[in-house]
């Protein structure tokens, strides 16, 4: 009896634990699931920064992710480098998609990290839907436009749907089109020569930021500077050109051997205009660059500053 009694309360014993074993994976796999965010609790959506644009303007979308959720949630950031975003572009009243040949950018990002949105907050960001080399490749009319979030793992998330207006290219810009190709291109005597004729150009500050580059280079520093500034001071330049702008200038000064003016063009590049976290990253660790270079030019400058003395007899 006894023999039998303890080999059902072993068999009792066993079943117990199983249950326990059960119950303890339950509950591990329930806050799992609490753990990420519903689908519903993450809104993904687009906007225009404008109703209409002229055709060859930059077409700035604005990208917001919302977290609705009581949880914080990861995400990637959104960068077309990694093909997170995409666009989807369609002539209204048809079903034609325009095909994926135009490049969608982000100025300076370079790849994409995982971030973090708290509840009732949200990420933001910019594209423009132009290659500045190919200014023309949308066409007037109007037009459908919605996004896709792809991300390397998780959840695809769809974008609400918006309207585009482009209204046609001006005539009188055909001229000045011309000259602007050239200008991409690297001609910055041509850029020299547009900024006198065509002042009122809608390329304009483009081509002062991409003449401003190029003077850089050939180490004409002032003259890079005046049209870099121009775009920062005109209020028909775009949040990204003055951006660009900003950038750049930060480089030429930092070129020409000011790096304390550049530390602060790239700081006032960081707070004003950067949202991305790794956009922040690089800008912080090109000026972590700059400080340790700086240490290291105020060190030698001190060691040249010293009496030169003489050598000891022991080193002879």
């Amino acid at each position: 009896m006894d023999k039998q009694t303890s080999y059902v309360g072993k068999i009792y014993g066993s079943i117990c634990i199983g249950w326990i074993i059960t119950i303890l994976v339950s509950i591990a796999l329930i806050t799992n699931v609490k753990a990420e965010e519903p689908i519903e609790n993450i809104i993904f959506s687009i906007e225009s920064i404008q109703k209409e644009f002229v055709r060859g303007e930059p077409i700035i979308i604005k990208i917001h992710i919302e977290n609705k959720g009581k949880q914080d949630i990861k995400i990637e950031e959104p960068s077309i480098d990694t093909k997170i975003i995409k666009f989807n572009l369609t002539i209204t009243d048809t079903d034609k998609v325009l095909p994926p040949q135009l490049k969608w950018q982000t100025p300076y990002t370079v790849g994409s990290s995982a971030i973090s949105v708290e509840p009732n907050k949200g990420y933001e960001t910019e594209f423009d839907l132009l290659d500045p080399l190919f200014p023309l490749t949308i066409k007037d009319g109007d037009y459908k436009l919605d996004a896709t979030y792809i991300p390397s793992e998780g959840k695809i998330l769809k974008s609400n749907r918006i309207e585009l207006h482009i209204k046609p290219f001006p005539k009188q810009e055909e001229d000045a089109l011309n000259e602007y190709i050239k200008i991409l291109r690297g001609d910055y005597e041509a850029g020299i020569k547009f900024v006198k004729k065509y002042p009122q150009s809608l390329f304009i500050n483009q081509v002062r930021n991409e003449t401003g580059f190029a003077l850089a280079k050939l180490k004409r520093y002032d003259e890079a500077m005046e049209q870099h500034q121009a775009v920062i001071e005109s209020s028909k330049a775009t949040k990204w050109q003055k951006r660009e702008a900003t950038f750049r200038m930060a480089f030429v000064y930092h070129d020409k051997g000011d790096i304390n003016k550049a530390m602060e063009l790239l700081d006032q590049y960081s707070t004003i205009y950067l949202t991305s976290k790794t956009d922040v990253s690089y800008a912080k660790s090109i000026k972590d660059g700059w400080i340790k270079e700086k240490k290291d030019k105020d060190k030698d400058k001190g060691k040249d500053d010293k009496p030169e003395q003489k050598p000891d007899k022991k080193d002879k």
